[in-house]
């Protein structure tokens, strides 16, 4: 079946009425090759999702929550990283760090006027490129061109190395490649005025100047945005040292440009184009339903088709060699008719399957390779039993079941639920206390609750029974005026507040939900096949018991049906890769 004919029997395989599950859903089930993709292969990783899955957030300060998108590229470990990429964020820039590795920004300057540019689909773009965002990006337009200052950085992207409180293992291995370009995504669609050309400064981070990369014209692409590779390779002769030093790119206007043209960017990308390996980025915002991501047209949040095609191609998911991987992490808002009695509707299995299916025919476009797909079904924000969650889940490996390149990851089923296994200091603020004594007269005595408000409800258990409750005010070891809790509530019994809880992920719990996905991953890799005697390694002894096996006709790692001499080039390959 052709790449265009899957598209759509796969959208109308998963849009069937399926309405009772095949099987248990198991806590996680992804195809061999999917695993080996993901582990050892040219990845591009597309994170379809909300705030939970944002490309921006975090920080070392804990001053905000943090997408998993940051465990990601902290805690996964791919071959190869091939590169990180940042996306513009908003503001001057300040010293923002993003704990993936990276951080952006824009400066604002007299003699233009800056906006951020959100994902609407009726956000007006030049040029009649509505909804063209699928990330915030921004928008300079140049109001006041007698106030034109040449040379001055009109963005700011970092990338920060592993000694950094910010860096993760994915920005530092890009940061020490020896080759390394900076993508620069700017919007430039044919007759849209946009400024002339640019430069861009290469800098230690408030430090000196490293290089100056030479100008660039802006050229026009049918695909909306431009990409513009700038070199910033081998910068340990210049003196910068990747292992403690922090990377400042600064893009600049170089020519004059007219009044009233515009420069849009998307961000950067940092990369080695010669590395094959992983690459992340989200399709999120703040808020979102399911709904959001199939908007096209009309008003409020979406994107255009054009705008997620010109994304996806930008970020090299048509790069050749490369496959695209489709996740789905959507889930923690709920859109139409995706509830009803406490349950998970088929309509939120439809909603997911029509998004994978408009992601699919985007790509098919570019002419990208035939992609996967993850279905994450997201983490517990409710206490158990949580039957929306859990079915919530099930919807999706209904899902999966239907399509053989889909691996599914159940969350809730490998890191528990809200007051259980899925521990307080994993949400953003979830306010956590322990009774000390037997509740008497309506207090409750507590080993710490500075962290509750001054009033509010909350949830108790002691293991086996659970209640709801409220407090009319507390102290640092006391809730006072307690209603809904039972008297025998035992010393040892949890106490979680439910008033002013944020259940986004702290920096710990977005490691943790990365890495329990990424173990999932892992433990659904193929046999090692350079590992041909089967010693649980790859070393010497591997390559006679290859030979052994190939003599006697009995060695065929190509798969190819015979024994030959390219079974002898696969094999060698993967044992100097190490697998």
């Amino acid at each position: 079946m052709k790449y265009s004919q899957s598209v759509s029997a796969f959208a109308a395989l998963a849009m069937s009425a399926v309405t009772v599950l095949a099987q248990t859903t198991p806590d996680y089930s992804i195809p061999p090759d999917l695993a080996e993709l993901l582990v050892r292969g040219d990845a591009r990783v597309i994170v379809v999702g909300d705030s939970i899955s944002t490309n921006t957030g975090g920080d070392y300060l804990e001053r905000n929550h943090s997408p998993w998108i940051v465990g990601i590229h902290r805690r996964w470990r791919p071959d190869a990283w091939r590169g990180i990429y940042v996306p513009v964020g908003s503001g001057v820039p300040s010293g923002y760090t993003n704990l993936r590795g990276v951080g952006g920004s824009f400066y604002d300057r007299p003699d233009a006027t800056e906006s951020s540019q959100q994902m609407q689909v009726d956000q007006a773009w030049p040029g009649a490129y509505d909804g063209f965002a699928t990330e915030p990006s921004a928008l300079i337009t140049f109001d006041n061109p007698s106030a034109f200052q040449a040379n001055l950085p009109r963005f700011e992207f970092r990338l920060y190395p592993a000694s950094s409180p910010g860096g993760s293992l994915a920005s530092a291995a890009v940061l020490a490649r020896d080759q390394l370009v900076v993508r620069h995504l700017v919007f430039a669609p044919p007759g849209v005025l946009t400024v002339p050309s640019i430069d861009l400064e290469i800098r230690r981070d408030q430090g000196s100047l490293l290089r100056l990369a030479p100008t660039q014209m802006l050229p026009t692409s049918q695909s909306g945005w431009a990409t513009l590779d700038f070199d910033a390779s081998n910068l340990r002769q210049l003196g910068f040292d990747a292992l403690t030093q922090t990377l400042a790119i600064r893009p600049r206007v170089a020519g004059t440009p007219a009044a009233g043209a515009v420069y849009g960017s998307d961000g950067v990308l940092f990369l080695d184009p010669d590395q094959p390996g992983m690459l992340v980025a989200s399709i999120a915002q703040g808020g979102w339903t399911n709904d959001d991501h199939l908007r096209t047209t009309g008003s409020g949040r979406g994107y255009s088709d054009d705008g997620l095609r010109a994304k996806l191609l930008a970020l090299g998911c048509a790069d050749p060699g490369s496959t695209p991987v489709i996740v789905i992490a959507t889930g923690t808002n709920v859109g139409a008719r995706e509830s009803a009695g406490g349950l998970t509707t088929t309509v939120y299995r439809d909603n997911v399957a029509a998004i994978l299916a408009r992601v699919r025919a985007e790509l098919a476009a570019i002419n990208a390779g035939e992609p996967y797909t993850l279905l994450v079904a997201m983490y517990s924000w409710g206490f158990p039993p949580n039957e929306f969650v859990t079915s919530r889940a099930d919807r999706l490996w209904e899902l999966a079941q239907a399509d053989p390149r889909a691996g599914f990851v159940n969350l809730p089923a490998l890191t528990g639920f809200r007051g259980g296994t899925f521990e307080s200091t994993w949400y953003f603020r979830q306010p956590e206390a322990f009774t000390t004594a037997v509740p008497a007269a309506g207090a409750i005595p507590v080993d710490d609750a500075s962290d509750f408000p001054a009033s509010g409800q909350f949830w108790a258990t002691d293991g086996a029974g659970r209640w709801y409750g409220s407090y009319a005010s507390r102290t640092a070891s006391e809730l006072s005026g307690v209603v809904g809790m039972p008297a025998s509530l035992p010393v040892g019994a949890k106490i979680l507040a439910t008033t002013n809880a944020d259940l986004h992920l702290s920096r710990v719990g977005a490691e943790v939900v990365a890495q329990a996905v990424w173990d999932a991953v892992t433990d659904s890799l193929p046999p090692c096949i350079a590992d041909w005697d089967g010693s649980g390694g790859v070393d010497g002894d591997d390559i006679p018991a290859f030979f052994t096996d190939w003599q006697r006709g009995e060695a065929d790692p190509d798969g190819s049906g015979g024994v030959d001499g390219d079974d002898i080039v696969f094999f060698f390959t993967r044992w100097q890769a190490g697998c």
